[in-house]
């Protein structure tokens, strides 16, 4: 593979990679507001979009913590 063609596919890759970070930033808010609607009572971003190693396979890792009467099953569903 050519040096130039080298270049362009690291840049295309890097370029990727910044709209899909902020793609994640503009995701964030939203989900927190959607979170806060339900009455999750906090939220706590962990993983690698934290640690700013964004890849093209990231993605936003939230715990939540929510006082609620449902079970587990009944939680991951809703």
């Amino acid at each position: 593979m050519s040096a130039a063609l080298e270049e362009r596919l690291r840049r295309r890759l890097q370029e990727r990679r910044r709209i899909h970070w902020r793609e994640l930033e503009e995701e964030l808010p939203r989900l927190v507001e959607e979170l806060k609607a339900i009455g999750v009572e906090q939220v706590i971003l962990f993983g690698s979009v934290v640690r700013g190693a964004i890849g093209l396979t990231s993605d936003l890792d939230p715990l939540v913590i929510w006082d609620t009467p449902m079970g587990f099953l009944e939680r991951t569903a809703f």
